[in-house]
């Protein structure tokens, strides 16, 4: 038996819930987003599943406001400007701010 901590932050995006991981789960190796996503695929599937699908998680990105309502991301008002690199290619979001908090 084995036990991991994974640190999550869930959130509501466009009316669904999301699930940002913000820590313990595997690092894993790759040149591209989606090779990363192969390998950690390939070594901790079911780790993903329990913790990011359905009912838990959805495909809309919550991350960006996630991040700058985490501190992760730097808060810069009115808008702060998250860059992402995903699978798809980039993305580029605009998290709106409004007393150094997302809107």
């Amino acid at each position: 038996m084995s036990t991991t901590t994974v640190r999550v932050v869930d959130s509501h995006t466009e009316g669904m819930p999301t699930r940002v991981v913000l820590a313990g789960a595997p690092v894993v190796g790759g040149a591209t987003v989606a090779a990363r996503v192969a390998a950690f695929t390939a070594v901790a599937d079911g780790l993903r599943g329990a913790i990011v699908r359905e009912p838990r998680g959805h495909d809309a990105i919550g991350v960006a406001t996630t991040l700058v309502a985490e501190g992760i991301v730097p808060v810069r008002s009115p808008d702060t400007v998250v860059r992402l690199e995903t699978a798809g290619g980039p993305v580029v979001a605009v998290v709106r701010v409004e007393a150094g908090r997302p809107v």
